[in-house]
């Protein structure tokens, strides 16, 4: 299962949910004021936003499901847009056959493929998840 990247305005929340079996595998994920659309109207200080892939990953990657909210101060301190200004989350991720752990000390190997493009033999945490 693949979820197409969306945008998530304020007072939104990012709810991924990934069925049995499978973990949440975050792809990419920006937060700030990427472009006009649904959560921004006018071109105002559009462009600065910040990669918040780590961020997203401590929350959702290795879960089967999670929430993250917007504004979200994590995110929010990441960002360099001015703070008085709306920010939005674009998030994107994927749901991966794993099994979740306790420890945060698992390292998994995960074997998938995205768009046509093979991950294999990553080594690396993910929240705690051994991936098959």
């Amino acid at each position: 299962m693949v979820a197409d990247g969306a945008d998530y305005c304020l007072l939104e929340s990012f709810e991924p949910t990934c069925p049995p079996g499978s973990v949440i595998l975050m792809l990419s994920s920006h937060y700030g004021r990427m472009r006009v659309g649904r959560c921004l109207s006018r071109d105002y200080y559009v462009g600065c936003s910040a990669d918040v892939i780590s961020q997203m990953d401590h929350r959702c990657s290795g879960k089967e499901r999670c929430r993250v909210s917007v504004p979200e101060p994590t995110l929010l301190e990441a960002t360099p847009c001015p703070k008085d200004l709306v920010a939005y989350l674009e998030a994107d991720y994927t749901c991966v056959k794993g099994i979740t752990r306790e420890t945060e000390d698992i390292v998994g190997l995960v074997r998938t493929s995205y768009r046509g493009v093979a991950v294999d033999d990553i080594n690396t945490k993910i929240g705690g998840v051994e991936f098959d």
